[in-house]
């Protein structure tokens, strides 16, 4: 009896292998999508399982999309989320569960009294180089505080009152723009106009640059400064690759 199951065992393995060697295509795709489906598919479960609704995340992606095509209007995306799902609701970046948080009193709790279990955001999986690495969106832990308390005496209350000349100055230029468009009764673009007097005053505050970003469109400080901050979805894609794997709570 042993000799028959062993040679009967010996025999399904041939067939198996033979089988295999036939249809090796076929069981890779099969292995393929089952190893697929367990590590970005079954992921999306852990939120609903603790009694989180969100919007319905997609394979691979889960709800990274909307970063994407709501690139412009995201708030809009996101409050109305919020009136579908509650004031806590779930998204995935990819396979990372991710809770939104919008009700006052949780993000008191989360930012305040119990901010020592929340401080750190979500590592990248590699580090910059310096002096990128060194930014307060980047920095962790004991380095995060120790910046940030450098940084913290160059925003009180007096320091931001000696820049108000220099938003005065930019709302001024603003407001003589948009009382010559009424005479002409002209149709502008008032997002563009308020991108440059955002990027005057952050020119002429922070960087001691002046600038002519609402009155000269070919500025070319203004230029740069607009190319270094303008998104740029694809490479930041990339950039959100290194996050995969990593819960964000």
């Amino acid at each position: 009896m042993q000799l028959y199951g062993f040679s009967a065992s010996m025999d399904f393995v041939t067939d198996f292998l033979y089988a295999a060697k036939e249809h090796w295509i076929i069981l890779t795709i099969v292995l393929l999508a089952i190893l697929v489906y367990w590590h970005y598919v079954v992921n999306f479960t852990y939120l609903k399982d603790i009694g989180l609704r969100g919007p319905t995340p997609l394979p691979l992606v889960g709800n990274f999309l909307n970063f994407f095509l709501y690139a412009r209007n995201l708030h809009e995306r996101q409050l109305e989320d919020q009136r579908l799902y509650g004031r806590i609701y779930a998204l995935y970046l990819l396979k990372t569960p991710t809770i939104v948080v919008s009700d006052p009193e949780i993000l008191k709790v989360v930012m305040v009294k119990e901010f020592e279990k929340f401080h750190d955001r979500p590592t990248m999986g590699f580090e910059f180089p310096e002096p990128l690495a060194s930014m307060m969106t980047v920095v962790t832990g004991q380095r995060w505080k120790d910046i940030r308390s450098i940084m913290s005496p160059a925003f009180t209350s007096g320091k931001l009152k000696g820049m108000m000349y220099i938003m005065e100055k930019a709302a001024d230029v603003l407001l003589q723009k948009i009382g010559s468009a009424i005479e002409r009764k002209e149709a502008v673009d008032i997002h563009k106009w308020q991108q440059s007097v955002t990027m005057e005053v952050i020119l002429s505050a922070a960087f001691g640059t002046e600038s002519e970003s609402q009155t000269n469109p070919d500025d070319k400080v203004t230029k740069y400064a607009k190319d270094a901050m303008d998104p740029k979805p694809y490479a930041n894609m990339v950039m959100m690759i290194p996050v995969i794997g990593k819960k964000t709570f």
